[in-house]
């Protein structure tokens, strides 16, 4: 009997957890669309062909792969290109018109 539960409880803990996990593919794809171009400027991470887009989309696969939050990814992009860099960047009161 204990066999049994043990079985049932490891099978709920790996079925949540792949129900869970995004795939890192779209994960990166994702952050990716999130982010400017800042060659092209008016074009995603994801859509632009640039040299530096290419540099960063390799970049994001990097900090997937080593573990990264989305909000880790996109504040190291933000610290290194300021927040434009982010294609729909929260209400800021100072940039409003």
């Amino acid at each position: 009997m204990p066999e049994l539960l043990l079985a049932v409880l490891v099978t709920a803990v790996v079925a949540t957890l792949l129900v869970g996990a995004r795939p890192t593919p779209d994960r990166a794809e994702q952050l990716a669309a999130g982010l400017r171009c800042p060659v092209c400027q008016s074009e995603s991470v994801a859509d632009s062909r640039s040299e530096t887009a290419l540099a960063m989309r390799a970049r994001i696969d990097e900090l997937v792969a080593q573990g990264w939050s989305d909000e880790r990814i996109v504040g190291h992009f933000v610290a290194r290109y300021g927040d434009w860099i982010v294609l729909d960047p929260p209400f800021d009161a100072r940039s409003a018109a």
